[in-house]
């Protein structure tokens, strides 16, 4: 497990422990409060069958459309690109959520094509 943490102006970016566990179920139970918990979870790695880094993310749903979203993204990002030369990065969403497609707009991306690129 690494010991990575990033830190923004309103997050703290880390691997999820076994602590998290309760505040986990509360986030994925969707009961829809924010107060210092845990809000979510993100992930970013390389993908060697793409040959580029691809990351995903979810919150819970009291926080959505804060812009955590694009700030845990743009951090993720940055990371990979100072620590391991990252250039080219990928991600999907459902189609119907076009708020995740909005993230990933802001974030520098461009949209591909539908399915696999």
């Amino acid at each position: 497990m690494h010991d990575i943490q990033i830190n923004t102006e309103r997050l703290l970016l880390r691997p999820l422990k076994i602590a998290d566990a309760e505040d986990v179920f509360e986030w994925v139970s969707d009961e829809r409060i924010s107060d210092g918990k845990l809000i979510g979870s993100g992930d970013i790695g390389f993908n060697s069958s793409k040959g580029c880094w691809s990351f995903g993310y979810n919150f819970r749903y009291d926080c959505w459309g804060m812009e955590y979203a694009t700030e845990a993204v743009k951090a993720m990002m940055n990371y990979a690109h100072i620590n391991f030369g990252a250039r080219k990065f990928v991600s999907s969403h459902c189609e119907p959520n076009l708020a995740s497609g909005n993230v990933m707009k802001k974030c520098g991306l461009h949209f591909v094509g539908y399915g696999k690129f």
